[in-house]
């Protein structure tokens, strides 16, 4: 019986494998595709279990663009003929240059687009150094540094910012924020980006915190339309603070606690644009003289022109009657 059954199966696959050819032909004279499948035409002729359902081609989904990068300057202290300070035999501009170079691979292995000012042993001026930061549209600008002191027991870390800027970055400031005319601008953007520095980078460092520091008295802070500060990540005039700058280690913990504060301030300008930023709406507009100016005709002539005098607690006897 399952012998019959087994023939069965193959006659009937036979005669409908003919089947599917003549309707093939049929379609082919009659000028229909042959791509057309016989499943769309004929769907309960050919319908059976052992059918391969119809896949639903779904459309490809788009794909976000990658958020965009953050720009950083990173600038290594002094260079050329400039050699900043010196203590124990260390030259400032030769060891800014390795912290800066350990920052800009720890920024870049955290996904931020990083630019150096000095790659080498460059000789640049303060001016253009600030030119390298606002020639292109740059997120916040970090100089490295390190201190020296008459008194060599002084040690620790310190970050300077500038609470104000000079009229040309203050009105390219203004213009990027969409700051409109007469209102008021608080920025303290680098204020913020320099105690989140100081913070994560003592903590990571365990240097003596100096703190955030006024620093309007410097060039590179004054110039700068982005955020900035200037980091002054220990005194080569201590014996101990320079051992450590020596040590491969500490100056790759030096690097990640800056990296680390750079982070944790752009992280909250991601989640608010205006992070640091205070916009206060316009101020009421001053009256001219003429309106100031009182004509003849205003002036009060009788005692009942006068207005009411208030009072601001003071008893009603107490206030002087006009004659």
């Amino acid at each position: 019986m399952s012998g019959r059954l087994q023939i069965r199966a193959i006659l009937g696959g036979l005669l409908l494998a003919v089947f599917g050819y003549c309707m093939a032909q049929l379609l082919d004279e009659r000028g229909l595709l042959k791509e057309t499948a016989l499943v769309e035409l004929i769907p309960d002729l050919v319908s059976s279990p052992y059918s391969a359902p119809i896949q639903e081609v779904k459309p490809e989904l788009a794909v976000s663009p990658e958020p965009r990068k953050k720009h950083i300057i990173v600038d290594a202290g002094h260079g050329g003929r400039d050699g900043g300070t010196q203590g124990h035999g260390m030259l400032e501009k030769e060891w800014t240059m390795l912290i800066a170079l350990l920052l800009n691979d720890d920024l870049k292995e955290r996904g931020f687009d990083v630019r150096m000012t000095r790659k080498g042993d460059d000789t640049l001026d303060l001016a253009e150094r600030t030119q390298v930061s606002n020639g292109e549209a740059n997120h916040l600008f970090v100089s490295v540094h390190l201190n020296w002191s008459a008194q060599p027991k002084v040690s620790g870390i310190e970050t300077f910012f500038s609470p104000g800027r000079v009229l040309t970055a203050e009105k390219e400031v203004r213009r990027e924020l969409e700051v409109p005319p007469g209102a008021v601008l608080d920025d303290t953007r680098s204020q913020l980006l320099a105690e989140a520095v100081q913070q994560h980078v003592t903590a990571v460092t365990s240097a003596n915190d100096r703190g955030g520091k006024d620093g309007a008295h410097l060039f590179v802070l004054r110039h700068c339309v982005a955020p900035a500060i200037l980091i002054e990540c220990g005194f080569l005039s201590n014996e101990w603070e320079a051992g450590l700058i020596l040590k491969p280690s500490y100056l790759k913990r030096l690097a990640s606690g800056i990296a680390d504060g750079i982070t944790h301030f752009l992280n909250s300008v991601k989640e608010d644009e205006l992070y640091g930023v205070m916009i206060t709406p316009e101020r009421p507009e001053i009256p001219s003289p003429e309106v100031l100016s009182l004509s003849a005709t205003t002036i009060p002539t009788e005692a009942g022109d006068l207005p009411d005098v208030p009072t601001f607690g003071v008893a009603q006897e107490d206030v002087v009657a006009a004659p």
